[in-house]
């Protein structure tokens, strides 16, 4: 439903990403990558910074970063790349982190063919 709302939908979904319920935040982080397709250059710009900041807080829930990861791989970038790499890095051969390496493993792969 937010992805046919559109650009619009971008500010209450960052503001959900702060919501009390980790699920919520997850869903919010992974769709706002493809709500801010949709929006202009200083809205997908806000929006790479905030999934960035999620994706690389280390205290914030696996499944909300993994959610991040997925909204990064929709709106890309460079700095992305390097962030889902350094990601990667981290959380190679640890196994509570393997979902989440998968993810930015993914997203980095969503990126690079549609940058190729």
């Amino acid at each position: 439903l937010l992805l046919k709302i559109g650009p619009g939908s971008i500010d209450p979904l960052l503001e959900s990403l702060t919501d009390g319920a980790p699920y919520v935040r997850m869903r919010s982080a992974a769709v706002l990558g493809e709500v801010a397709l949709k929006a202009g250059e200083p809205e997908r710009k806000l929006v790479r910074y905030r999934l960035l900041t999620v994706a690389q807080n280390k205290s914030e829930a696996l499944e909300v970063r993994q959610g991040a990861v997925v909204g990064l791989g929709s709106v890309g970038g460079p700095e992305v790349e390097k962030a889902l790499e350094t990601i990667v890095e981290e959380t190679a051969g640890k196994t509570e982190f393997q979902p989440l390496n998968k993810t930015a493993r993914e997203a980095l792969a969503r990126i690079r063919r549609t940058t190729s």
